[in-house]
């Protein structure tokens, strides 16, 4: 829910266009977002898999904070520009590791045909999340501007760190592969 209660959602492109940007720089920013999420997918799933899923989603959630600080000192592209390279980032730590990181959670209390419930209620959670910015931000950026919105994103964000950091990390990829490393040391050598 705190992750995706992002209110400058509904505004950030409203906020762009107050600060000069053409129509093709804004195209751009958003295009900009999009190669790290492409470009870093696979390979923070792998890192995800072999060093831990929820620093993982902490990391994600910092990032996206970042983001919004970026954009709360800007006046021009490049540093919308480089909010949107974390904002990125953010999203391609997480993915994945938040499915991965609940399916092994569930696992261990046997209960891991509960996933997809509990996803789903995840995924209406985050919609709500999402729903709750459309609504309040107008309204919020019209009360505390533009800078204040980026602000209470931000907090948002980091707020959802603090969440993620009270999760445990279980990850029955990498101890399985751990297990695995450990016997093939202890076996003897074939000659």
């Amino acid at each position: 829910l705190f992750k995706d209660t992002i209110p400058i959602y509904p505004v950030y492109l409203l906020l762009f266009e107050s600060k000069g940007l053409s129509l093709g720089q804004i195209s751009l920013l958003l295009a900009i977002w999009s190669v790290p999420v492409v470009l870093l997918e696979l390979p923070t799933g792998i890192l995800a898999d072999h060093w831990s899923r929820k620093n993982m989603i902490v990391t994600g959630s910092i990032c996206k904070a970042a983001c919004y600080v970026f954009w709360f000192f800007s006046e021009g592209f490049l540093l919308y520009a480089v909010g949107f390279i974390f904002w990125g980032i953010s999203e391609a730590l997480c993915s994945g590791s938040e499915e991965a990181l609940l399916y092994d959670s569930l696992k261990q209390r046997r209960e891991e045909h509960c996933f997809d419930k509990v996803y789903g209620t995840g995924n209406f959670c985050s919609g709500l999340g999402v729903a709750l910015s459309c609504l309040a931000g107008g309204a919020l950026t019209e009360a505390i501007t533009f800078r204040g919105v980026l602000a209470a994103s931000a907090f948002m964000a980091l707020l959802s760190t603090i969440f993620a950091l009270k999760f445990q990390e279980v990850n029955y990829y990498r101890a399985s592969m751990e297990s695995k490393e450990k016997e093939d040391r202890q076996k003897p050598l074939e000659t």
